[in-house]
């Protein structure tokens, strides 16, 4: 048998076909091309793949070997601790690679700051937020020195390629990698500025992103499962909060007319919107929530109880279901929340990496479905942190 490649696993294939009531063509799709397939079609599908394990045939043993594959991680804000999303990234990366054959080299960008220059950065309401102290100095002075920063890695250390886990709106390592003939993977889709101003998808960036269209759709189908005839969403108002355009998008789409509530981002951090929410939840009285994050799920959760609705896993008899879509570190509890399958992402940054140093030189998009984790709801007797304002 050729090295690198497995027994056939066919049958394995016509088993999710079978479970998700499609063809084996529409499966081949969802690991390569998802985007040609419908919402409740790539749901049925992930949810097969998710019930038998399968993975495609192709495989990457060995095909990254020697190489050394960098990777930032994020400079630490004395205090803070590090992410466990951010972590479990990490860790998956590493296997990842190191099955290819190849070694991960992480390291953090952290150049002298002069102490004459603000290198705080960011929004005004980032300069001004107590939660967020320094650690918006890496909007403006780091991007200035990343891409020398990061050729110095790779004389260092013999770098070749990496792997982008915090890429920004017009980032100019991508551009610098590119011009020195490195392969460079984005995690999370790469944007670029119009000359208006307004972000737009980067045509020519290389990257493997969450596919929020599917996911969202199914958080929605799923409170509608639950028995929520009534939804509402709760979302942010600008976008200081950072959320990825796409999973905006895709909230808005999947929630359709609802009624709404804007929060604006600083405000979700304290009590402010409380006497908001309140009203707006009196009013409406709606059996589902769809916030922008779990920090306004958080909320919600405490404004519903403020109003006589009580947490539940099932609508009616004034209970009410509360989601965030955004799985922060801080409120991974039994609420459900969009994640990835980290497996497969790091799968495909890999597989997109090994094409880029072959005879495949073009652009690479891959967009994997996120999974739904944990039950609706919670139980009651679950407290989240409140607020300062609110204590």
């Amino acid at each position: 048998m050729a090295r690198g490649h497995r027994p056939s696993r066919a049958h394995e294939l016509a088993e999710v076909a079978r479970l998700a009531d499609t063809s084996t063509e529409s499966v081949r799709a969802f690991f390569f091309r998802p985007g040609r397939l419908s919402v409740g079609l790539r749901q049925r599908i992930a949810d097969a793949v998710a019930a038998t394990g399968y993975r495609p045939g192709t495989s990457t043993k060995r095909l990254l070997d020697g190489v050394r594959v960098g990777f930032q991680l994020p400079r630490m804000v004395p205090g803070s601790t590090v992410s466990p999303v951010m972590s479990e990234l990490l860790q998956r990366l590493v296997v990842a690679v190191q099955r290819a054959g190849g070694l991960l080299v992480p390291f953090v960008v952290d150049p002298p700051v002069p102490p004459d220059l603000d290198v705080r950065g960011g929004t005004a309401v980032e300069r001004e937020s107590p939660h967020l102290g320094e650690g918006g100095w890496v909007r403006t002075y780091e991007q200035s020195l990343a891409p020398e920063a990061y050729r110095d890695v790779l004389r260092k250390h013999g770098v070749s390629a990496f792997v982008l886990g915090d890429q920004r709106v017009d980032d100019a390592r991508i551009a610098a990698m590119a011009e020195d003939g490195v392969p460079i993977v984005g995690l999370g889709e790469v944007f670029t500025r119009r000359s208006s101003g307004e972000a737009q998808l980067d045509a020519d960036a290389s990257f493997v992103a969450s596919d929020y269209r599917a996911g969202v759709a199914a958080l929605v189908q799923s409170l509608t499962d639950a028995g929520c005839s009534r939804l509402a969403h709760v979302r942010f108002a600008d976008d200081g909060s950072g959320v990825p355009v796409s999973r905006r998008a895709a909230v808005l789409a999947a929630m359709g007319d609802q009624p709404d509530l804007a929060i604006h981002y600083e405000d979700s951090w304290t009590g402010r919107p409380a006497g908001a929410l309140d009203r707006f939840l009196a009013e409406h009285r709606p059996e589902g929530v769809v916030c922008d994050s779990d920090e306004l799920a958080n909320l919600v959760w405490l404004a519903a109880e403020r109003v006589g609705l009580q947490p539940g896993r099932q609508a009616g008899a004034g209970r009410i279901i509360v989601t965030g879509v955004d799985d922060a570190p801080v409120r991974r509890h039994r609420w459900p929340s969009l994640t990835l399958d980290y497996e497969a992402f790091m799968a495909a940054v890999v597989e997109i990496l090994i094409k880029q140093r072959g005879s495949d030189r073009g652009v690479h998009q891959s967009y994997v479905p996120p999974v739904m984790v944990g039950p609706l709801g919670r139980d009651p007797d679950e407290r989240l942190p409140v607020p300062p304002a609110q204590r």
